[in-house]
């Protein structure tokens, strides 16, 4: 059984025309995304027809932390957690009674604008400048409902897969091919590619670098601090969370036989 991902996703959407039957209800239980909430429809309300593809499972709040894995004992893949009580699940042929029978209470398609980043659409149309982005075509970022491309992506002309690893994927697309995607179950949430920055500032205002490199100022700290510029000082600010504090083969391994000292 493959591990459960619990994924706090930035999901927005204007809960527009959604590929699946979807009656009018308020009844369901509230699935929390970033631009709004979208209701389930009741588990009662669905045809008793087999479902297939990826649905947003609400149960009642509390959620076991059982259940995910009862789900997965009936062949149900679920990867990401949505609050308050919703997980985004892979149904291959499952009906609604047999979901009841799961505690299942209510189900819903993810909308296609669910899945757009609000920066976008407005890059593709020139509206506004991202990275790697020009008017009509990009670079995306895309968190897979799974861990599986849609089956047509390699045919189509707008969609060229630059990476692939799991969960996740760097794209190269056209306005149509992001259109196609959202439209898509294997497809949960689509994002400009962002420049990567180091904010060094951050840091230098925790470690105080701007006293360590002042020669003056480290003298009138101590006088016989009076030759030190900062020069060959090697400082980092890091959450110990990841290891054990000890660079031995318990430390994280991207830590690991990199540490020049371990200070708290």
């Amino acid at each position: 059984m493959r591990a459960v991902a619990l994924v706090g996703l930035l999901i927005l959407s204007s809960f527009g025309t959604v590929a699946a039957w979807q009656p009018q209800t308020q009844s369901g239980e509230t699935i929390g995304l970033l631009n709004g909430n979208v209701d389930s429809i009741p588990i009662d309300q669905m045809p008793q027809v087999p479902q297939y593809g990826f649905w947003m499972l609400t149960r009642e709040y509390p959620v076991p932390s059982t259940w995910v894995h009862d789900l997965a004992d009936a062949g149900i893949e679920c990867w990401s957690f949505l609050p308050q009580s919703a997980f985004h699940c892979e149904l291959s042929g499952h009906t609604p009674l047999q979901l009841e029978k799961l505690e299942v209470n209510g189900m819903i398609k993810m909308p296609p604008s669910a899945k757009l980043h609000p920066d976008l659409l407005p890059s593709l149309e020139g509206k506004m400048t991202s990275w790697m982005m020009t008017e009509g075509f990009g670079m995306v970022s895309v968190v897979l409902s799974g861990d599986e491309l849609p089956e047509d992506i390699h045919h189509r002309g707008d969609i060229e897969v630059l990476y692939h690893n799991y969960r996740w994927a760097t794209l190269e697309v056209r306005t149509s091919g992001v259109h196609w995607l959202a439209g898509q179950s294997e497809v949960e949430w689509i994002e400009p590619k962002f420049e990567r920055i180091l904010y060094n500032d951050v840091a230098d205002g925790v470690i105080a670098a701007d006293v360590l490199r002042n020669a003056t100022r480290m003298a009138g700290i101590n006088s016989a601090w009076n030759a030190l510029d900062g020069t060959g000082i090697i400082v980092a600010v890091a959450d110990t969370g990841l290891d054990n504090g000890v660079n031995n083969t318990n430390m994280h391994p991207d830590f690991k036989d990199h540490i020049v000292g371990i200070h708290s």
